[in-house]
């Protein structure tokens, strides 16, 4: 019984793993560029994505121990208009007709607080 728990613990591991490792593949073809960096400037908003009408996607990240917020289309702060982004949380633009376009910038309160981006385009 111990082996066959063994043998089917194996062979869930690549599935794990495929799993975590997540899909950033483009359904129906494309690519992704990485726009990843960090806060230039505390309490100054930056442009992470210009404004790209191939865009399919995106996603940002609050990889250091400082909260972002993003705003699309506008400056980013730290006040209505812009979105919270907690340290360590992940930000996805919209899904199907409602994906923005414009411009996508970041804001924090702390120079050199990193952060994730990519932009998937078609």
């Amino acid at each position: 019984m111990r082996l066959l728990l063994i043998a089917w613990m194996a062979c869930l591991a690549p599935a794990a793993a495929l799993a975590a490792a997540g899909d950033n593949s483009i359904s129906g073809g494309g690519s992704n560029t990485n726009k990843s960096g960090t806060i230039t400037t505390g309490s100054t908003s930056q442009v992470v994505m210009n404004a790209n009408t191939s865009r399919v996607g995106c996603e940002i990240q609050a990889i250091g121990t400082v909260d972002l917020w993003i705003a699309i289309d506008t400056p980013a702060s730290n006040t209505s208009g812009s979105w919270w982004l907690p340290a360590g949380s992940l930000f996805r633009c919209a899904s199907g007709s409602a994906i923005p376009t414009g411009a996508v910038s970041v804001w924090s309160t702390t120079a050199g607080t990193p952060f994730t981006a990519k932009e998937f385009s078609r």
